[in-house]
């Protein structure tokens, strides 16, 4: 919800190595997005987007990698 209004967005369908972490990430990038002065909505969809492709590895090779976060730019501009 942002302002209100609920705004779903599905997770990348990847295939799950290990999801360790993966909460852990998506709160960090989504708080230093919001804190950069994106939208929620915006945060939200990046967020969800390296999270997602930080299970698709394992162990500390999930932490994001600069590749991970251009894919995921490019995957929420996509979106907007």
């Amino acid at each position: 919800y942002w302002d209100g209004t609920p705004y779903p967005f599905p997770a990348l369908e990847v295939p799950e190595v290990d999801p360790t972490g993966a909460g852990d990430i998506f709160a960090a990038v989504f708080f230093s997005t919001l804190a950069s002065g994106q939208t929620p909505l915006r945060a939200a969809r990046f967020a969800a987007c390296v999270a997602s492709r930080s299970v698709t590895r394992r162990g500390l090779d999930g932490v994001p990698r600069p590749a991970d976060l251009s894919f995921c730019e490019t995957m929420v501009q996509a979106m907007s």
